[in-house]
Formats: structure tokens, sequence, C-alpha cells
């Protein structure tokens, strides 16, 4: 009788999605990535909002590096679960606290091996990470499907049986019972994204093992299931010595089954059972590009030693590409954090008061000098034209006045460490967050970003450099 494998993806709903500001479909719940500087699992909700950092303690940590008491602020509740998942590896976050031994450093292990076994035919992310890539966490349903009701017991007793029966069911053997073995993922396949899964009940609990069938580690009784095959083997066939992932076993009579799956996005996933043909399934780049690359990564440096000037600036080494320094300080009342981006800012609210209007600031906007902040709706990022006179819509006399309203009305901003003096003073240790500045795409801009034109007593100058992991995150 016809049979098939069904796997789907469960959509999130559209209120949700549209709340969020998302256009379309998708299944995908959230974002993990593994920051090897910190060793933190950083998550990211549907559309790349920080949701926050689990660190090697399980606690679930802010942008600001302060600890979230709790999930509540997790709106998707799948992506509260996973996160509260995630963190129960900590004995500090298990439903009974201190049970057990901390096996946090085994599961971002078994993250780490995955992903160095998954290399996708291609890719769709466009902003590199300093880190690992990021990983989605989408849900999906599986499910063993027959054509048609069951096929009947066409012999002469079950006949008999059925005629003298005082029901109408007829006898089909309970062939719709056999629970069949489905395996989901496929080790050493280069091109099978899947990282783990769980399988999750109605009520949304997830299952107590979670399966990894691209990570070659040790398992961790009821809690991890790895593909720990023997390394002089290598047929990889699951069978032999109870190597590999335990598979799903699955029948034609029971419900579908509801499975939360951490994947790279770029490769798809297979199911694959003895009765039917292999199913692949794969999430459709427009479900996720966009969201990918509006990630904003944040890596926590300390200590950082920068000279000191008696302006109170100061230098330090700065990723290449558009990032923001996050640092805290003490402003007498309490504890503030400093935010300086390597973009030229202008505050509209100062704009207005240097005599500057509401049609010039549209004004500029139109003509690209001006790029919204996605974050700050009352501030911008400034491109200054090449020429004198940046456009036709501003002569050379109106531009001229316009620049000094904008140098006044100038943001302190991060400057490049080659505009400054070399420093002769002493120097100190600092710490903070570097954290990558999504910029609102433009048509075409010919224009360089790392300019400033003020000099305020509370910028802090970074270098124009090129990453380097050993000199900026000590």
């Amino acid at each position: 009788q016809p049979a098939r494998l069904n796997l789907r993806w469960h959509m999130l709903p559209k209120q949700r999605l549209e709340a969020l500001g998302y256009h379309g479909r998708t299944p995908v719940c959230g974002w993990l990535v593994y920051n090897y500087f910190d060793e933190t699992l950083v998550m990211y909700n549907t559309v790349g909002e920080h949701m926050g950092a689990i660190n090697s303690d399980g606690e679930l940590q802010s942008e600001e590096g302060t600890n979230y008491p709790d999930t509540a602020h997790i709106g998707d509740p799948t992506l509260k679960a996973f996160v509260n998942k995630l963190r129960s590896f900590h004995p500090d976050h298990r439903p009974q606290p201190n049970s057990g031994n901390d096996y946090l450093p085994q599961l971002k292990q078994a993250i780490r091996k995955g992903q160095e076994n998954i290399n996708p035919e291609a890719y769709h992310l466009e902003q590199d990470f300093l880190t690992s890539r990021p990983l989605a966490v989408v849900r999906a349903g599986l499910d063993l499907q027959l054509k048609g009701s069951p096929e009947i017991n066409k012999s002469w007793r079950a006949l008999f049986h059925d005629i003298n029966a005082t029901g109408v069911q007829r006898t089909d053997r309970r062939f719709t019972a056999v629970e069949f073995p489905i395996k989901i993922g496929e080790y050493k396949n280069f091109n099978d994204g899947l990282i783990c899964y769980w399988t999750q009940d109605s009520e949304g609990n997830f299952s107590n093992t979670g399966y990894f069938p691209q990570s070659n580690v040790q398992d961790i009784a009821d809690m991890l299931d790895a593909a720990n095959f023997d390394p002089d083997e290598h047929d990889y066939i699951d069978a032999i010595k109870e190597e590999g992932v335990a598979n799903l076993r699955h029948s034609l009579e029971a419900p579908p089954m509801d499975l939360v799956i951490l994947m790279e996005p770029d490769a798809p996933v297979h199911a694959t059972t003895g009765i039917v043909p292999k199913k692949v399934l794969r999430l459709e780049p427009p479900m996720y590009r966009d969201a990918l690359n509006s990630i904003q990564q944040t890596y926590f440096g300390a200590p950082l030693l920068t000279p000191t000037f008696p302006e109170q600036r100061h230098a330090l080494p700065l990723p290449s590409g558009d990032w923001q320094w996050r640092q805290r300080y003490y402003d007498g009342e309490g504890t503030q954090f400093l935010r300086r981006s390597g973009l030229t800012m202008i505050g509209r609210p100062q704009f207005l008061a240097q005599g500057g209007t509401e049609e010039k600031w549209d004004q500029m906007v139109h003509h690209q000098l001006l790029r919204p902040d996605p974050n700050r709706a009352d501030h911008a990022f400034y491109f200054p034209p090449d020429a004198e006179s940046p456009t036709d819509g501003f002569d050379t006399e109106e531009w001229k006045e316009l620049q000094q309203i904008l140098e006044k009305s100038q943001r302190p901003s991060l400057t490049p460490l080659h505009q400054v003096a070399p420093p002769v003073h002493r120097v100190e240790a600092v710490e903070g967050y570097f954290k990558k500045i999504a910029i609102p795409e433009q048509e075409d801009i010919s224009r360089s970003p790392r300019v400033s034109i003020i000099s305020s007593k509370n910028d802090i100058f970074f270098p124009n450099l090129s990453f380097s992991p050993s000199v900026a995150l000590l």
C-alpha cells in the first residue's frame, strides 16, 4: 500500500511575525551563535534581536553583562523552552538545583563538533562572523502516513471472522501499530545541516534526551545522545555496539511527532526509514536570509590596555567594519553605559536646536547624506559628500551653513587612531563590549563612513585595524 514519510516545517503564527516586523512566513523560532571568545551560547529571536547569552555558569546575560532573572523576556514559547533546556545542562538551572554534574562544557563541545562536520553546498550569509556561524532553531512535524484506509486482511479466515463479528471494523492484522525506525540526520554527511533535536509533546515540553547525530562525542545518560562511533570503524552503522544516535520509532497509527531542531540554515535535514524513500527538508533563503544578516554580534573584551589622555580619551583596538564600543561607567548617581560608534552620528534634537529645520533634515535623508539609525529614531548616521556641494538640492552657501549646524549637532563618536598623535601617557586597563552595528542599506553609497569632525573630551579613539583576537580579546 502506498505510504510516505511526511516531514514538514511548523510555520510561526502570522500575528507573532507581524509583531516582530517580519513580513512573510518562516519556521525559525530563533538563532544560536556559539561565541568561542567568551565561551557563551548567544541567543537571538526570529528577526535577529539579542535575547541573551548563556555563560559557563548557565546564567542568561544581557548585552550589557547583567543577568536576566528568567526567560520571561523571550516572546516565542519554543525558543524560551529551548533556552531553558540548554541552561539545564548546568546543575544550578535544573528543576532540582545542584543535582548532578555540570554538562554544559559537553553540550558546547557537541555543538562545535557538529558544526565541524557540516559544510553546505551553498551559503547565503553576507556578513562575516568572528566566531561560529549562526544556527537556526526551528520546529518540524514528522509522521508516517498511508494513502487511503489501511489495507484489510484478504484471507478466507479473516473474511469469515469479519462476517461473524458484531462490529464493522475489518481485520488488517494491526500492521498500522508496527513501529518503524526513523533516522534524523546523517553522520559525516557534510551537506546535512542537523546539529541536534529534541522531541516535543503536545504541551511544549522537551524530551529529556537531545540527539546529536553529527557530533562524535561521549553520551550523557538521559541528556545527550551523540554519534560516538569507534574511530577504528568507518562504516557508521548504528546497530554495531549501540553506536550512533538512537533512532526514533513511529507507527502508522501514532499521532504526528513534533521536533525542535538546531540546524545549519544553508544545509538540508535528512530523514531515513527502511520502508519509504528518504525525505529531505530544507529552509528556503527568503525564510532566514534577512534575519541572518541583521544579527548584531557582541563580544566581551577585557582586559584592554589603553593610553590615558588628560581629556579622558582612550585608544582601543577595534575589529574592521562598523562596530560600537560599550563600556560601563559611574556618573555619580549610578552605573551607566558609554556607547560610541565608529560612524559620525547626528542627533535630530541637536540639529533642530542649532538652527536646522525638519525640511532640511528630510532633504538630507532623501539625498542619502543622513541614514536613520534603526535603533534610535531621533539619530542618523552622517555620510559627508565628496564635493563641497553634495547635490543639486543644495547651493554652496546653503551647504556651508548646514555643515556648521551638522558639526555642532554631532554626537560623541569614535575616531580612528591615525587621527590622534602617538600617546606618551601611562596606560590603564578597561573592559567593555564590541558590538556590530547594523547600518540601513542604501542604493548607492560611494562615501567613506569613517569620518569625524568634532573632538569631544568624551571621545574614545580606535585604530582602524583588522581584528586580531590575540590583541583585542585577551
